[in-house]
């Protein structure tokens, strides 16, 4: 025979799942633009180690830093 119990409902409110929801919004935002970081990072250090080989592409080493600066200044906002 089934146990019907009645289960309580003690769990949080409305307003606590709605702000446990917006911090973990927030946790993935952050970590997104964490990882918008290292990768502009590891493309420009990719990029001068293949100019070191001969095979780099030079005329983009500008553009790349201004990429890491620009992900680095979400981060910090």
């Amino acid at each position: 025979m089934p146990d019907f119990r009645i289960i309580e409902g003690s769990g949080p409110d409305k307003e606590e799942r709605e702000k446990q929801e917006r911090d973990a919004e927030a946790q993935r935002a952050l970590e997104r633009v964490k990882n918008d970081v290292e990768r502009t990072i590891r493309d420009v250090a990719a990029n001068m180690l293949r100019i070191i080989r001969g095979a780099g592409k030079p005329y983009e080493i500008l553009m790349q830093m201004k990429s890491v600066i620009d992900a680095a200044r979400l981060l910090i906002c």
